[in-house]
């Protein structure tokens, strides 16, 4: 965010309901995932579907590292995203979403993609309502 600290966090006080902020195009945190994902609304686009991934060099001061973050992220997306493009085609809506990995620890494959399905589950929930 703009203007706050770096790695700051809204309190439980200004946060707003998951759906509210997905037709802002704020942010959903999650205290328990070191993924977060944040919808971003009202962009003219002919895709349905989008996804970008980010890692701070906070965290990881090597390229390689932050690169090996991103490419387990979008392969852990690749593989779940089948259900969401659903709900998304099903709504005819576009949807926008970026990944900011926030754990200081490469992650392994399966716990990644565990975490990408729960962050998945949880767009859809929001979609469904």
């Amino acid at each position: 965010m703009v203007g706050e600290g770096e790695g700051s966090q809204p309190s439980a006080a200004d946060r707003q309901p998951q759906e509210h902020q997905v037709d802002a195009g704020l942010p959903i945190y999650d205290s328990s995932l070191p993924i977060e994902p944040l919808p971003i609304a009202h962009c003219p686009l002919s895709i349905a579907l989008q996804a970008g991934f980010a890692v701070s060099t906070r965290n990881f001061k090597h390229a390689v590292d932050r690169n090996r973050v991103k490419r387990i992220g979008r392969e852990a997306y690749r593989l779940n995203k089948g259900q969401l493009m659903d709900k998304v085609s099903e709504k005819k809506m576009q949807l926008q979403v970026f990944f900011v990995y926030t754990d200081k620890t490469l992650p392994k494959f399966g716990e990644a993609e565990e975490k990408m399905k729960s962050c998945l589950n949880k767009l859809m929930a929001i979609i469904s309502k």
